[in-house]
């Protein structure tokens, strides 16, 4: 009597779970299948200044948050163009994981477009850092875009990205705003 009595709990308690698993994926569907974060700040300096912090990715991390020093077991190597379209900085570690930034548009009047390719291919994303002159100095604005297909986890995982990439970049632009008004 007990055991029948535990088998039904046990059965009772397998279904639930297996219908919420269910929900999770069925509603995992229709959450966004793209993800955008934008960050902004006004600069007061020379859009070159800007350009050239950002055009070279050898200098990403002095102005970024992603260094050794927040990750300390990361390598990064850096290959193609010195600079500008075709520049690749790819990154290792256990802490930090695996990521390419690689250059695809620069431009000296508005800024650079880049992708980051995360955990080789795992996630893609599609980076740009523009400016535009206004009456309170430069506004720099930094975005990314995510395309999280119809795969219900990382559509799960997409709703996270803006306070997970968010605040490094807020964090860089501060640092490059530091950076570009200071060289004034």
């Amino acid at each position: 009597m007990f055991w029948a009595t535990s088998m039904k709990s046990w059965k009772k308690l397998l279904l639930g779970l297996l219908a919420l698993l269910l929900m999770f994926f069925v509603i995992g569907f229709y959450l966004p299948g793209k993800q955008r974060v934008v960050h902004s700040i006004v600069v007061r300096g020379k859009s070159e200044d800007v350009f050239n912090r950002v055009v070279s990715l050898k200098r990403w991390p002095d102005w970024t948050a992603w260094t050794t020093n927040r990750f300390p077991d990361m390598a990064m190597r850096f290959e193609g163009e010195e600079s500008g379209v075709g520049a690749k900085m790819i990154a290792a570690g256990k802490s930090s994981g695996d990521g390419t930034v690689t250059i695809v548009e620069a431009d000296p009047t508005s800024g650079i477009a880049y992708t980051l390719d995360f955990n080789h291919g795992m996630q893609v994303f599609a980076g740009a850092i523009r400016y535009t002159n206004t009456p309170d100095g430069l506004r720099v604005t930094w975005t990314l875009d995510a395309e999280l297909g119809v795969n219900p986890l990382k559509r799960w995982a997409g709703l996270g990205m803006g306070s997970l990439m968010g605040a490094d970049m807020e964090h860089g632009l501060a640092k490059l705003k530091v950076q570009v008004e200071e060289k004034r």
